[in-house]
């Protein structure tokens, strides 16, 4: 008889596949690309931070972004929920609190750009975020992955997969270059209530 593993403690990073289909995730990339109100990426501390690099557009500052805001709120949330299953002790905050999902950010991030090692919930303004979600736009091939230090893991993106971690110190991360083709995300995050 053999002795039997004791289970894997989760690193709390999980993978959705296919959360948007290829053809919504084209359609968002055009219309990204054809709207003349991007600017270049900032973060909660600077609006030209010098660890981040990139074109962002904040989705909800749009009406004309409301269908996408719908649709990608609504197929993220489904995957908190499993989630929240997934780790019930996550799912007694989400259900207790009240918790809700904010707005996408939609980024692009070309070969040499990225977002160096950081957390989503250190800086002020940001202390309410609960988890963290980034859904993939676009395959990439080479490079461009959300690298986690602590978990030792890489998430390579694939266009329609979302991402969900906690957002806190124990999941230090940062968005890798892509070698090659252009990288989109939109990245969302649970919040307390105010």
């Amino acid at each position: 008889m053999t002795a039997q593993e004791p289970p894997r403690a989760p690193d709390f990073v999980e993978i959705y596949p296919d959360v948007l289909d290829a053809a919504s995730c084209c359609d968002i990339i055009t219309r990204f690309e054809a709207d003349d109100r991007k600017q270049p990426s900032w973060s909660r501390k600077s609006k030209a931070p010098t660890d981040r690099t990139g074109m962002m557009l904040s989705l909800p500052e749009h009406e004309d972004w409301q269908d996408v805001v719908d649709k990608v709120g609504q197929a993220v949330m489904q995957r908190v929920h499993d989630y929240a299953q997934r780790y019930p002790a996550f799912g007694l905050v989400l259900n207790s609190a009240r918790c809700k999902l904010t707005h996408p950010l939609l980024e692009r991030i070309e070969p040499g750009q990225g977002f160096d090692w950081h957390i989503d919930g250190s800086t002020a303004g940001s202390e309410k975020r609960v988890l963290s979600t980034i859904l993939y736009l676009a395959t990439i091939d080479e490079g461009g992955e959300t690298q986690f230090a602590y978990q030792g893991k890489a998430v390579r993106p694939a266009a329609g997969m979302l991402v969900i971690f906690p957002p806190f110190w124990t999941h230090l991360h940062r968005g890798a270059t892509p070698d090659k083709g252009l990288k989109y995300n939109l990245t969302s995050f649970v919040v307390l209530p105010s």
